[in-house]
């Protein structure tokens, strides 16, 4: 219930999506269960597309087919064949840019391996639930829903009351309680709003909890809102400059981020 998007009509959305997504390939069918996030992450099977980067990062501990001829970007609804280029137990396989590596967390099985061949054609499919999201354009996942229809999401007030015993500006193992550096989103029917609040630095900030984040979003009049990625990653630039306090004091290393851009021409 923490993904945010924006549609092909520029409408902002927040709430649940899915996806289901499958490799057709040598009379097998591979679940797609991640795309470009790493192995570590417990992913059995990802598909590395060029946006990754130049290679898959992985390991030889697994098996990565190199598949070609795909139309791109991938987006939702998606339906592609393809041409198989490659394969094996070599791991950080280079991206091709007109495909993808479909790269398994563990070793196939040999009679699957027998009928794979170079020049083998497959069928690529991916769709996401709710069927609304086959619309949006723009996309980024979240920790948790902060705000929905202008109050503090029920599961986010339950967690706060349960939690009355923590002790405010401390951390706690209780990610909503805790006092951390946090990244949030939010919109109403007219503005977007992002929010960077610096943390872990005491005399400086301690940071904020989940319901703390939840209630300055409402007090800014955003409707909707979600938590994303926080901790050491939160981080504010404007053009260019570094205009928070991250945690680590300097920027990380991070897979994803919220851009706004102006067109030069406007």
């Amino acid at each position: 219930d923490a993904c945010f998007g924006v549609t092909n009509k520029g409408d902002f959305l927040i709430g649940p999506v899915q996806m289901q997504g499958k490799v057709t390939i040598a009379d097998e069918v591979i679940p797609i269960q991640c795309i470009n996030q790493r192995r570590e992450d417990g992913c059995e099977s990802i598909l590395f597309t060029p946006r990754m980067g130049g290679s898959t990062h992985t390991s030889d501990r697994g098996y990565e087919i190199i598949l070609t001829g795909l139309k791109l970007p991938i987006t939702g609804g998606y339906n592609s064949e393809f041409v198989v280029d490659g394969f094996g137990t070599t791991g950080n396989n280079l991206i091709p840019h007109n495909g993808v590596v479909l790269s398994l967390r563990s070793p196939i099985d040999q009679a699957f391996a027998a009928r794979l061949s170079k020049g083998q054609k497959g069928k690529i499919e991916i769709s996401f639930e709710p069927a609304i999201w086959h619309t949006v354009v723009q996309a980024i996942g979240g920790q948790m829903r902060l705000v929905k229809n202008g109050k503090v999401s029920e599961v986010l007030e339950r967690m706060h009351r349960a939690g009355k015993g923590h002790t405010p500006g401390q951390r706690s193992p209780s990610l909503p309680l805790s006092h951390e550096p946090r990244t949030a989103l939010g919109y109403n029917d007219q503005k977007l709003f992002l929010i960077v609040a610096d943390g872990r630095q005491p005399g400086y900030s301690t940071g904020v909890s989940l319901y703390e984040l939840a209630n300055i979003m409402i007090e800014l009049g955003a409707t909707e809102a979600i938590n994303l990625d926080g901790g050491g990653s939160s981080t504010f630039v404007v053009d260019g400059e570094v205009i928070n306090r991250p945690a680590g004091r300097q920027e990380r290393d991070v897979l994803n981020a919220v851009f706004i851009t102006v067109d030069k021409g406007s």
